[in-house]
């Protein structure tokens, strides 16, 4: 008896919910989207703070701000890729060593970072939406 209350009750709540949706049904694959949407952009917008406090800028620019000795950062999120990007960051020195040729030769002026796997991915997604 206790658990056909239950269930009416509930079927009632539910009923009275206004509408979530535009009134049509999202499948799996949109609705993984905007998570994955939304967790990038979280993560984008984490990594743009630690770029600013890690002071990237003190070498690199981006749309005219910051330094422009370092390479330019502008539309960089076209120009390479995530995993590219991810080395580059986590250890310069051996990244530009091991890939001399897209560097056009030029030494490695990047010092090595202190920053941990996580927080480089963060960067990673902010500089992927600089398009």
């Amino acid at each position: 008896m206790h658990r056909k209350i239950l269930f009416i009750s509930i079927a009632i709540i539910l009923a009275t919910l206004p509408a979530v949706s535009s009134g049509k049904k999202k499948n799996k694959s949109q609705i993984n989207s905007q998570i994955k949407s939304k967790s990038n952009s979280a993560a984008a917008s984490r990594g743009k703070t630690l770029y600013r406090l890690y002071q990237c800028a003190d070498c690199h620019s981006i749309n005219g701000e910051g330094n422009k000795e370092g390479v330019s950062l502008d539309k960089i999120g076209t120009k390479r890729t995530s995993e590219f990007l991810l080395a580059q960051i986590l250890d310069p020195e051996k990244h530009v060593e091991k890939n001399s040729k897209k560097f056009n030769g030029e030494p490695n002026l990047m010092p090595a970072q202190e920053i941990d796997k996580a927080e480089a991915r963060a960067i990673v997604s902010y500089l992927k939406t600089l398009r």
